[in-house]
């Protein structure tokens, strides 16, 4: 039952009737489990469980087709072996464990071995829930929260730790040098450059947080072939981390970004476009056609389809009815990677092909208008970030010098 690659099933009378919560239920049961913000039954997977000090069960569930975000431990209450959400339930086998190879769980194996072991941080002012396993220090498990500092990136398991720390830090903003600054809504951004080489141990400690948000790719600790572009919020305090993006010094498959970063409480006010936009015009200071190391995630991926598909149609708009352009010539004006292009126009469905005609032509519908340039926010006292803008970008191409950066 221990075995990874192997699918348990139970039967429903076995576990639904124990109401003294007794009996363990195996790693790799399937079930139904209420969700995170829902009353509804989702169809789940059980990764682990442990016993409280009331020795009775929690169990770690992974919920069908969700990301792992929401992964979370809950109560054997919650959990049951028949959906009563649904007309029709759908009930478990009868015989008591039902082993069936999952190929999907053998996908999943190392995966599943990561539970979140950070339930949330404090930065700043800022409390809030983490997504992911982290490869923090053993000691900083599972003990509720970590509170780290929000200049240096120096992490504490007690709040006291912290302040003793704040009173003896020297910093008030990120170390490295300022490339961009500019006046937004509500708030004045700061961009600071700093190379994982001279500052080791701030873009270890970045890359200790970031993994806490970050699943899909791997977040790189050997941080010396790397560049970090820190935003920050600036006020009389200092500089308040907001987000981040990485790139290699020198990328062999040019891409322009490796990994980004918009903390969750800072989501939805332009974040996120704003370091694309920022990666993209490094790429044209360089004169390099740009991309993103993938795979990215189901965010980081919905942020870059809709910023390729906003610059395309804001380009073709200013282009005269019934004008010719390839996508190789839209590549090269960009600077983003046909690839991302041809992806971008089908997921918008701005590509509309000719079956008659070696040539397709290229339109957009007011509803997905609509969807790429909703109506701006109108609260005025909310943050609002606008996409880089080139003047205020002081910035100088990396003098690449591979003597010290490993083949990867």
């Amino acid at each position: 039952l221990s075995d990874k690659t192997m699918r348990t099933t139970c039967n429903c009378s076995l576990f639904n009737g124990c109401a003294q919560n007794v009996m363990e239920i195996p790693s790799g049961t399937r079930c139904w489990c209420s969700g995170r913000d829902s009353a509804m039954k989702l169809r789940c997977k059980v990764i682990a469980s442990k016993r409280d000090k009331a020795q009775k069960y929690t169990y770690y569930v992974h919920y069908d087709g969700v990301d792992r975000r929401m992964d979370q431990w809950v109560n054997r209450s919650l959990i049951s072996f028949e959906n009563k959400d649904e007309s029709k339930p759908e009930r478990v086998e009868r015989e008591r464990f039902e082993l069936q190879a999952d190929e999907e769980s053998a996908q999943s194996e190392e995966s599943d071995g990561f539970i979140k072991n950070i339930s949330r941080i404090v930065i700043g002012s800022y409390e809030m829930e983490c997504w992911y396993f982290s490869p923090l220090p053993r000691e900083f498990w599972n003990n509720g929260t970590v509170f780290f500092c929000e200049f240096c990136l120096s992490y504490f398991i007690h709040e006291n730790e912290l302040d003793r720390h704040q009173q003896r830090c020297l910093l008030y903003h990120p170390p490295g040098n300022e490339i961009y600054r500019s006046s937004e809504q509500n708030c004045t951004i700061s961009v600071f450059e700093i190379d994982g080489e001279k500052e080791i141990i701030y873009t270890q400690n970045l890359c200790y947080m970031a993994k806490l948000f970050l699943d899909h790719k791997t977040v790189h600790f050997d941080t010396q072939c790397f560049l970090f572009y820190i935003l920050c919020t600036i006020d009389e305090t200092g500089c308040h981390f907001v987000g981040y993006f990485s790139k290699e010094k020198k990328s062999e498959e040019n891409y322009n970004l490796a990994c980004i970063l918009t903390l969750p409480v800072h989501q939805k006010i332009g974040v996120g476009r704003f370091l694309i936009s920022l990666s993209y015009e490094l790429s044209k200071m360089e004169n390099k056609i740009g991309s993103p190391e993938k795979p990215l995630s189901d965010l980081g991926q919905m942020s870059y389809d809709k910023y390729h598909a906003q610059m395309i149609v804001k380009y073709l708009m200013d282009l005269n009815d019934g004008s010719v352009i390839s996508v190789y010539e839209l590549s090269k004006i960009l600077f983003f990677s046909e690839e991302d292009i041809v992806k971008a126009l089908l997921k918008y469905e701005i590509h509309i092909p000719r079956p008659s005609s070696c040539e397709d032509f290229l339109a957009i519908s007011e509803k997905f208008y609509r969807k790429l340039f909703p109506e701006p926010r109108r609260d005025p006292h909310s943050l609002s970030i606008r996409p880089c803008i080139r003047e205020f970008l002081h910035w100088t191409p990396y003098n690449y010098d591979q003597r010290n950066c490993v083949d990867k």
